[in-house]
């Protein structure tokens, strides 16, 4: 059979070979990407390779490629498993100096909390421990919606101050007296 004859069978069968390998791997793109590499393996023999079938040929090629798609495919999905197992198995306890500043956080809270005014600290406890709206601290304490909200933000913002001076390494003398 000589070298044209050959290249009219496998132009008539690249059709086929493109139908066989989208059934094979679900994706009309890279059915093409790996008929086109079974056609550039075949080009790639030397001249004087002797192929009795070159149909044949070729469609072993393509199912060979198709095998290694998808055990790359596969290597790549256990590699990703893994280290999602590895993140998973990371131990999700706090390093002992994260612990120490919570610690230490908690504690600054706390005695920043303690120190606000009574009202303050009460509609501030009522709120963020008991879980209260804005509406049924009022009514609890017979005070209106805007004075538990100017209270809220007072307390917050001593919080928040208090964390900010604890991060930064400074003290409250340093910004003065802070009254209401």
């Amino acid at each position: 059979m000589g070298q044209a004859a050959v290249a009219d069978q496998l132009q008539a069968c690249w059709q086929e070979l493109a139908v066989y390998l989208r059934r094979r791997v679900g994706d009309p793109a890279l059915a093409a990407d790996l008929a086109q590499e079974a056609f550039l393996r075949l080009a790639a023999l030397p001249e004087n390779a002797i192929i009795a079938n070159p149909r044949g040929y070729l469609f072993t090629v393509a199912q060979r490629l198709v095998a290694d798609h998808w055990r790359s495919s596969a290597t790549r999905y256990e590699r990703t498993a893994n280290e999602e197992t590895l993140h998973s198995a990371v131990d999700p306890t706090p390093r002992p100096d994260e612990t120490l500043i919570q610690r230490e956080a908690v504690s600054i809270l706390s005695a920043t909390i303690e120190a606000l005014p009574p009202r303050t600290r009460e509609v501030f406890r009522l709120h963020k421990f008991e879980n209260l709206s804005y509406i049924e601290i009022g009514q609890r304490l017979g005070i209106a919606r805007n004075t538990v909200m100017v209270h809220i933000t007072l307390a917050l913002g001593r919080c928040r101050d208090a964390l900010c001076d604890y991060r930064s390494g400074a003290t409250n003398a340093s910004r003065g007296p802070v009254r209401l």
